[in-house]
């Protein structure tokens, strides 16, 4: 079995902004397509999963798997050619553990300062940047090495968000 499509809605989404007519008329529309379409979908999809979940079970209780041997914190999935199974790299879950992959902290430069993320490992960040009256200006969000500047500085203008070493 292939991976299933996933179809687009092709009709008008339900706005506030339409009319009640309208809106009556779109809201059934989806509905039907949501239950023609959209669920048998999902359906297929799932089927899909769960064949996969059982190759990944089968591989494992044969007993050929890949050596566990420096492989802590990976998981088990099927490779992208879909004929054996290899560990694969997981996101730490978040933590208010500072230090440690997963520390997930609130963060701010200051007025006009430099941002910087903590030393070691890498991290996900987003910040909102604000200008001197308070108002958000920009959205800033990437991934970067521990210890890159992440933002500024700038006079005036501050950064604020989170920040989250997933590894």
């Amino acid at each position: 079995m292939t991976l299933p499509t996933i179809t687009d809605y092709p009709g008008t989404i339900p706005g506030k902004s339409q009319s009640q007519s309208a809106f009556d008329t779109n809201v059934d529309a989806f509905l039907n397509w949501l239950t023609a379409t959209n669920v048998p979908e999902y359906n297929l999809l799932a089927i899909w999963i769960r064949a996969r979940v059982l190759e990944v079970a089968a591989t494992a209780m044969s007993g050929d798997l890949p050596s566990i041997t420096g492989q802590a914190g990976k998981a088990l999935a099927v490779n992208s050619t879909a004929d054996a199974v290899e560990f694969v790299n997981v996101p730490a879950i978040p933590t208010s553990t500072t230090g440690v992959a997963g520390s997930f902290q609130s963060t701010d430069s200051g007025v006009g300062q430099e941002l910087f993320l903590p030393s070691g490992g890498t991290w996900v960040y987003a910040l909102q940047v604000y200008n001197s009256s308070g108002q958000s200006i920009e959205t800033l969000a990437s991934v970067a090495a521990g210890g890159s500047s992440i933002y500024g500085p700038a006079a005036g203008f501050r950064g604020a968000g989170f920040i989250w070493r997933s590894a």
